[in-house]
């Protein structure tokens, strides 16, 4: 799997109906917080959910294997993950009867990082490709910005800019979520055999609270614990009151120079900007102190990961 594929398929009709999709944020704020620390490495998985009784294509989990490629613009994992995830599905959808929707590869999810939220050409062809390899070519794509905290559903290929934000909750009948689970057991178990490095990521969506309970690993969540959505969240409230900030010394200091006939008026303005200054400095090396850590806290990061993947049979 990766977004550059050759079309096995003839193109779809363009009759071809666009389903309505929908996606919890739960599931997106996992995503994000799984592939923030990559920086502006992209990422690449897939999504599972199912069809509910409105027509509507349902994403409540996924999954971000191992990467084959990886860069700025690019990303890619091996198309062996699509029939592994497949495999997982049937065996869950064996579980109860025929009335319960079956759980099935519903979407395709990867990373813009501090890029913004549209389908590039490659993503266009890649989006075309497995939309005409699934029935019915039930499949939505789903864009993350983890840095600009942005995202995108499409439902389309044809219209590469035509996105909304994700939205929706998802309400599970206690049959299909027996279902889910018993497909999450059996992708941890495909992690427990093929190593962490190979599936570093399985996002439990609105599932996950259940998953703590049982004590499976909780990928999203190990990342959110490092900080580093803390860090980059404080960075950016320091960058907008630092600005404000400046805006404000620079109508003082107009209004300064316009009114120096007026002492009285002139000393209260210095009054006023004063504080404000030493706020303005105050904010500064707050704000290069945060760098620093955030610096060496990716440093360490870093070097986990090196180490990690140097050593998957400990996992």
């Amino acid at each position: 799997m990766s977004k550059k594929i050759k079309k096995k398929n003839k193109q779809s009709k363009q009759t071809t109906r666009d389903f309505p999709a929908i996606v919890p944020e739960s599931l997106i704020r996992q995503a994000a917080a799984f592939t923030a620390p990559r920086g502006r490495l992209e990422m690449g998985g897939l999504l599972i959910g199912h069809v509910d009784e409105q027509g509507h294509n349902v994403a409540v989990t996924g999954l971000f294997p191992e990467q084959l490629k990886e860069s700025s613009g690019y990303c890619e994992f091996d198309g062996m993950w699509t029939a592994l995830v497949a495999a997982a599905c049937d065996h869950a959808n064996q579980i109860g009867d025929e009335a319960v929707p079956k759980v099935r590869i519903i979407g395709w999810i990867h990373t813009h990082p501090d890029i913004g939220i549209f389908l590039s050409g490659i993503d266009v062809t890649t989006f075309r490709a497995l939309r005409d390899a699934t029935p019915d070519r039930r499949l939505m794509a789903v864009v993350v910005d983890p840095l600009r905290e942005e995202n995108g559903v499409f439902l389309t290929e044809r219209q590469p800019n035509d996105y909304a934000s994700a939205k929706g909750t998802v309400s599970l009948s206690s049959e299909l979520e027996t279902r889910y689970m018993a497909m999450l057991d059996r992708l941890e178990a495909i992690r427990n055999f093929r190593g962490l490095a190979a599936l570093p990521c399985i996002l439990a969506g609105p599932l996950r609270h259940r998953r703590l309970l049982q004590g499976v690993r909780d990928d999203a969540g190990i990342e959110m614990e490092r900080g580093f959505f803390a860090a980059k969240r404080e960075i950016h409230t320091m960058q907008l009151e630092m600005k404000e900030l400046r805006t404000q010394i620079s109508n003082l200091e107009s209004l300064r120079h316009s009114q120096t006939r007026h002492q009285s008026d002139l000393k209260r303005l210095e009054s006023e900007l004063l504080p404000l200054t030493k706020r303005l400095s105050k904010l500064e090396e707050d704000q290069r102190a945060t760098n620093e850590a955030t610096q060496k806290s990716r440093s360490i990061l870093h070097r986990l990961i090196q180490i990690l993947r140097g050593k998957p049979s400990q996992q």
